[in-house]
């Protein structure tokens, strides 16, 4: 418990120190990753470090990891992130762009078959048309 604290405590300064530098090296962005929920991006907003990484990094900045169209939506108006990438819902929703822009209920995603090869798990869900 002790050394997950500390390394927490020391977590922003070590990567905030290495993402200054970045700035020196012309990238086309940075992509940071978060495991957060959905729900804990909107109900805790301050658990994300990526706000915090975005006062330092000066140019391109992409988060991912938990989003909803919610808190993407929150993110970018307040300038903490200039894009939004979208994983898992993307797997199981090939019309995510469409389905955001409906309001349309997303489908979940079957962590059973991630990381298995084939199809199934990626190919096989259900367009928005075929739900409706």
């Amino acid at each position: 418990m002790l050394t997950l604290l500390i390394s927490l405590l020391w977590m922003e300064p070590i990567y905030g120190y290495i993402i200054d530098k970045l700035n020196g090296y012309n990238l086309a962005y940075l992509h940071l990753s978060e495991m957060m929920s959905p729900e804990t991006r909107l109900d805790k907003p301050e658990k994300s470090t990526v706000p915090f990484y975005r006062k330092i990094f000066n140019d391109t900045l992409i988060s991912c990891g938990g989003h909803s169209l919610e808190s993407a939506t929150r993110m970018l108006e307040n300038n903490e992130a200039d894009l939004i990438a979208f994983g898992k819902p993307f797997i199981s929703n090939p019309d995510l762009v469409e389905r955001f822009r409906q309001g349309a209920p997303l489908n979940e995603p079957d962590k059973s078959t991630f990381y298995h090869g084939g199809a199934k798990g990626y190919l096989d869900y259900p367009l928005m048309e075929q739900v409706i």
